[in-house]
Protein backbone atom coordinates (compact mmCIF):
# COMPACT_ATOMS: atom_id res chain seq x y z
CA UNK A 1 0.00 0.00 0.00
CA UNK A 2 1.37 3.20 -0.79
CA UNK A 3 1.30 6.32 1.58
CA UNK A 4 -0.07 9.51 0.63
CA UNK A 5 1.86 11.74 2.63
CA UNK A 6 3.09 15.39 1.79
CA UNK A 7 6.39 15.83 3.60
CA UNK A 8 6.95 19.88 2.82
CA UNK A 9 4.73 22.33 4.45
CA UNK A 10 5.44 25.82 3.97
CA UNK A 11 5.85 27.48 7.50
CA UNK A 12 4.61 30.89 6.81
CA UNK A 13 1.37 30.42 4.23
CA UNK A 14 0.85 26.25 4.98
CA UNK A 15 1.72 25.38 1.06
CA UNK A 16 1.86 21.46 1.36
CA UNK A 17 3.62 19.51 -1.40
CA UNK A 18 5.48 16.79 -2.06
CA UNK A 19 8.37 18.21 -4.37
CA UNK A 20 11.46 19.45 -2.33
CA UNK A 21 12.22 21.92 -4.93
CA UNK A 22 8.89 24.43 -3.82
CA UNK A 23 10.49 24.63 -0.25
CA UNK A 24 13.87 25.26 1.29
CA UNK A 25 14.51 24.86 4.76
CA UNK A 26 14.38 27.58 7.17
CA UNK A 27 17.96 28.33 8.14
CA UNK A 28 17.72 31.23 10.62
CA UNK A 29 15.27 28.93 12.75
CA UNK A 30 16.12 25.92 12.26
CA UNK A 31 13.22 24.19 11.73
CA UNK A 32 10.16 23.47 8.95
CA UNK A 33 10.25 24.91 5.26
CA UNK A 34 9.48 28.06 3.45
CA UNK A 35 8.51 28.37 0.11
CA UNK A 36 11.14 29.10 -2.83
CA UNK A 37 8.40 31.81 -4.69
CA UNK A 38 8.28 34.27 -2.21
CA UNK A 39 5.30 36.11 -4.32
CA UNK A 40 3.32 33.00 -4.23
CA UNK A 41 3.94 32.33 -0.66
CA UNK A 42 2.87 36.39 0.42
CA UNK A 43 -0.32 36.21 -2.08
CA UNK A 44 -1.32 32.59 -0.59
CA UNK A 45 -1.09 34.47 2.92
CA UNK A 46 -3.18 37.16 1.87
CA UNK A 47 -5.91 34.66 0.49
CA UNK A 48 -5.84 32.67 3.59
CA UNK A 49 -6.05 36.24 5.79
CA UNK A 50 -9.28 37.28 3.03
CA UNK A 51 -10.61 33.66 3.65
CA UNK A 52 -10.63 33.79 7.11
CA UNK A 53 -12.85 36.61 7.46
CA UNK A 54 -16.71 36.10 8.11
CA UNK A 55 -18.14 37.70 4.86
CA UNK A 56 -21.19 39.50 5.13
CA UNK A 57 -23.55 39.10 1.74
CA UNK A 58 -24.95 42.37 0.00
CA UNK A 59 -28.20 41.84 0.52
CA UNK A 60 -27.87 41.19 4.73
CA UNK A 61 -26.31 44.94 4.61
CA UNK A 62 -29.32 46.13 2.13
CA UNK A 63 -31.23 44.27 4.83
CA UNK A 64 -29.79 45.56 7.75
CA UNK A 65 -30.10 49.35 6.14
CA UNK A 66 -33.84 48.40 4.96
CA UNK A 67 -34.94 47.05 8.12
CA UNK A 68 -33.51 50.61 9.72
CA UNK A 69 -34.73 52.45 7.63
CA UNK A 70 -38.79 51.20 8.35
CA UNK A 71 -37.95 50.74 11.82
CA UNK A 72 -37.63 54.88 11.77
CA UNK A 73 -40.47 55.46 9.59
CA UNK A 74 -42.62 53.36 12.14
CA UNK A 75 -41.48 54.78 15.19
CA UNK A 76 -42.11 58.00 13.32
CA UNK A 77 -45.94 57.27 12.76
CA UNK A 78 -46.44 56.17 16.24
CA UNK A 79 -44.80 59.18 17.73
CA UNK A 80 -47.32 61.74 15.84
CA UNK A 81 -50.33 59.42 16.47
CA UNK A 82 -49.57 59.27 19.84
CA UNK A 83 -49.28 63.07 19.55
CA UNK A 84 -52.25 63.39 17.49
CA UNK A 85 -54.32 61.35 20.24
CA UNK A 86 -53.16 63.45 23.49
CA UNK A 87 -53.74 66.35 21.57
CA UNK A 88 -50.30 68.30 21.14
Amino acid sequence: MSESTIPFVCYYCGHATANANDVMPRFEEGNGFECVSQDACNRRQKRDAILAMEPIHPVDKFSRVALAICAAFLSAIILACVFFWIGL
